[in-house]
């Protein structure tokens, strides 16, 4: 009972403070207390209207407040496709892909892509190491309108949203090498699949910022291939993009 009371004494507090807020505004546009008359006689009507009003848009803050502060289930992300990056060069890496062997569908790299791979943006690591891959659209990210390339493809956003959404992972841009990489060892990809790639763009020789989009032809063909990307451009909520996935060690259960 002791709850009980203690919420009844709550609510007479508010009604206290809601009486003189609204004497305080009577008084500010100049209308006395005799309105209260008015509201209980012919003005009923408006009266309850205006009610409803207040209570209905008191009940939306209050469950909007509480949306906000509602907690937050972080999930682990597993990676959809391993690859190996480093330990080779830019020509060898461009070669490697157009000769490719095992169906009879060929890989094809276009002009923009080979391009890009040209630019001094374009850097091969060193050493030979594995790279876990994931596929995200905008709307696992939370989106519910298109978002534009700044709102979402940053180290930043990527960042944040990973420490608010997930456990013991990062999701990171993805290294330009990742796309020509990833269209060299994926070669068992769906006829009609289109992957862009989350990087830095690169800036072509026709000004243009670029970025890689691996994907595969109706009729068997499989390219790597460059497309315009600027800030300001717009995602469709469905698009894939190939992240870069890094886990860390979840802490031991106490």
């Amino acid at each position: 009972m002791k709850k009980d009371w203690k919420q009844i004494t709550q609510l007479g507090d508010i009604l206290l403070q809601l009486a003189g807020e609204i004497k305080q505004r009577f008084t500010n546009h100049k209308v006395g207390l005799e309105i209260v008359e008015w509201c209980a006689g012919e003005g009923i009507t408006k009266f309850r209207a205006a009610a409803d009003n207040f209570v209905s848009e008191l009940i939306l803050a209050f469950r909007a407040s509480t949306e906000k502060t509602k907690e937050i289930v972080k999930r682990v992300l597993t990676p959809w496709r391993t690859i190996t990056v480093g330990g080779t060069t830019t020509e060898a890496l461009t070669k490697a892909i157009e000769e490719k062997k095992g169906t009879k569908e060929k890989n094809e790299v276009g002009d923009y892509a080979r391009d890009i791979m040209g630019k001094d943006a374009f850097v091969v690591a060193s050493k030979p190491e594995q790279v876990d891959l994931v596929i995200l659209t905008p709307a696992d990210f939370g989106f519910t309108a298109m978002p534009r390339t700044d709102e979402f493809l940053t180290k930043k956003f990527l960042a944040e949203w990973s420490a608010k959404h997930l456990e013991g992972c990062l999701i990171e841009l993805c290294e330009p090498e990742d796309g020509a990489q990833l269209r060299l060892q994926y070669q068992d990809q769906p006829k009609g699949e289109v992957l862009w790639i989350a990087m830095e763009r690169i800036t072509g020789s026709d000004g243009h910022p670029d970025v890689f989009r691996v994907e595969r032809h109706g009729d068997g063909r499989r390219w790597l291939d460059a497309h315009w990307v600027y800030p300001h451009a717009q995602w469709a909520l469905d698009g894939r993009l190939v992240f870069r996935l890094r886990k860390f060690p979840l802490p031991l259960p106490s």
